[in-house]
């Protein structure tokens, strides 16, 4: 059962909070409460609504998005004792350190910025524990590396890209009201970048041939050429990809034997242990990047293909941990297909979004969010001596 399948489950039994209080609340893939408006978060604050429960959560992308983000979930485990109101957070916190990011930001608002940042960090310390696999797995991982593949768009990708950016093309319809917000514009330029038949129904109709197909996108094109190398050298590849309709373009042209997994595939484990057999038919997977982020271990696999980039780089990277985790015997190596001089290379080089995942923590790490209720015992130096998991040793994780 998939892990988002049990909360739900657990989550619509009636009887979750006994007649007492759960003495411990252990939460995994704590970032699915990482909106405090949504019921899961709502759900999950009731069961652990006791001020007597003791909080445990595990999650390696507590910010995907915002730091409201990290509000929400240290507002859950610390039963809302630590970081106050949302209101005063996003004043004291949040907004500061986030408009310090900002290109043109003054002196003044950068030091701004940098204190809010420093005095944060300071205020999470006692209650998280980070774990580097760089650091932890590091006899046990093998090596990993990434290459971003720059591609040029296709004759007739760069004529739509071209007449999108004109008066003639869509940017009036921006202008107008017809296309809602800049958003939908560069969503629709993302998808451009993967294959035109996904914006042109005209051109998709006309796509009758594995090689039209082809032509029309220089990404699949690579692709292409990228996997039947892979496959001749002996490995064995993911690839991902944000829309399921670009899954089905790349399910028609690869030559290969495909697995796949996306929203819809039912029997998800039993997919996955036929990948991983040893003699397994398959030469690949086709992942949706969304629904494969957790919960599959895919180590039969060691190349991954991002076929189109995510908004957030840590769903990519989530996405990729699926073959590089404990059991994978081979170097993993890493491909990010990005359209050069496209809206896909501005969104590769701006940092902004994941310079501040970046200021609290490693793509590559767990966290362990603890809030203790009980008296710990202390030396006479103050460190922790207590037994049990309140007797972790923290000093070596902090920030």
């Amino acid at each position: 059962m998939k892990e988002k399948e049990n909360l739900d489950f657990f989550l619509s039994d009636n009887n979750v909070n006994p007649k007492g209080y759960w003495n411990y609340v252990i939460l995994d893939e704590g970032q699915c409460i990482k909106n405090n408006n949504t019921r899961v978060h709502i759900s999950v604050r009731s069961i652990a609504s006791n001020p007597n429960t003791r909080r445990l959560l595990l999650t390696g992308t507590p910010i995907q998005n915002n730091l409201n983000e990290l509000w929400s979930i240290f507002d859950w485990v610390t039963g809302g004792k630590l970081l106050g109101h949302q209101r005063t957070f996003l004043n004291e916190y949040a907004k500061p350190i986030e408009n310090g990011r900002n290109k043109d930001a003054s002196e003044w608002t950068l030091n701004t910025a940098e204190k809010a940042n420093k005095k944060l960090q300071l205020v999470l310390q006692p209650h998280l524990l980070q774990r580097l696999k760089a650091v932890e797995l590091k006899d046990v991982l093998t090596k990993k590396k990434e290459l971003v593949v720059w591609i040029h768009l296709s004759e007739s990708q760069r004529k739509l890209y071209e007449e999108f950016l004109v008066d003639s093309g869509k940017m009036t319809a921006l202008f107008t009201g017809e296309m809602r917000s800049p958003l939908q514009a560069i969503t629709w330029l993302k998808k451009l970048c993967a294959h035109p038949c996904l914006v042109n129904s005209q051109l998709a109709e006309s796509c009758t041939k594995r090689s039209h197909y082809i032509e029309h996108s220089a990404k699949l094109q690579v692709l292409l050429d990228l996997v039947l190398r892979l496959h001749k050298s002996g490995h064995r590849f993911l690839i991902f990809s944000q829309s399921t309709k670009m899954l089905d373009i790349i399910e028609k042209i690869v030559p290969l034997s495909l697995a796949r997994i996306d929203g819809s595939t039912q029997n998800r484990q039993r997919i996955v242990d036929s990948f991983n057999t040893v003699d397994s038919s398959f030469d690949g997977m086709l992942l949706s990047t969304k629904a494969a982020g957790i919960g599959l271990t895919l180590t039969a696999a060691d190349r991954a293909i991002i076929y189109d980039p995510s908004w957030n780089p840590s769903d990519d990277a989530q996405a990729t941990d699926r073959l590089y985790r404990i059991g994978q015997n081979q170097n993993v190596t890493i491909y990010r297909f990005i359209t050069a001089g496209t809206v896909e290379g501005e969104l590769k080089l701006d940092s902004t979004l994941y310079s501040c995942f970046n200021n609290f923590m490693d793509k590559y790490i767990y966290f362990y969010l603890v809030h203790r209720t009980n008296v710990r015992k202390t030396d006479p130096e103050g460190r922790d001596q207590s037994n049990g998991i309140d007797g972790i040793k923290r000093s070596s994780y902090f920030l």
